[in-house]
């Protein structure tokens, strides 16, 4: 089940659900924005210090990005 909301303030589509990264022992409650032109989803630098990701253990990107971020 997806559950979504369109944002308080900004008219957009979000959806409510659970970021889980087994290697790092992280389980935590999240809100994406629903992009269904994208392939990929973005976590920002100010969401990974929340949830507690150490950036020094995730693996360099395989796709190759644009943007901001480890393994652009």
């Amino acid at each position: 089940m997806l559950k979504g909301r369109f944002g308080d303030t900004s008219g957009r589509p979000f959806i409510e659900s659970i970021l889980i990264i087994p290697s790092l022992s992280i389980r935590v409650p999240v809100s994406f924005l629903v992009d269904t032109g994208a392939d990929t989803t973005t976590l920002t630098p100010a969401d990974v210090t929340v949830i507690g990701v150490d950036v020094s253990k995730l693996p360099l990107s395989r796709n190759g990005c644009v943007g901001i971020g480890r393994g652009c």
